[in-house]
């Protein structure tokens, strides 16, 4: 399934806070690595950052990935905010509704350590 036009719902039981990610329209741009380490570290380090931009190149698409170690900024996650092309968006209920992309749902990945 890789028509633009579908739409998945994804119902979250019990509601929490979750990253909805859309990698169609990630440019790629690194602003949410520098944001993100400035907001948690002090200083611009995309090394030291929560979240890291990983090309997928047999899809042609970048994919934010998430740290374990992100707390979503306690509510008010600094990534989503400053993202150009609204590639990241953060929801505190219990459905989410998102497009299914070129390389399939893709709900907020994570990745152990820092």
């Amino acid at each position: 399934m890789t028509s633009k036009n579908k739409l998945d719902i994804l119902k979250i039981s019990p509601p929490r806070k979750e990253f909805i990610i859309d990698s169609n329209s990630c440019s790629g741009c690194r602003l949410c690595e520098l944001i993100c380490s400035l907001r948690k570290k002090g200083f611009s380090n995309p090394k030291k950052a929560y979240i890291k931009i990983i090309k997928n190149h047999k899809y042609k698409v970048y994919i934010p990935v998430f740290s374990l170690s992100c707390d979503s900024c306690g509510g008010t996650p600094a990534c989503a905010g400053i993202c150009p092309t609204k590639s990241i968006s953060y929801i505190e209920e219990g459905i989410a509704i998102f497009e299914i992309n070129k390389a399939g749902k893709l709900p907020a990945l994570y990745i152990k350590g820092d």
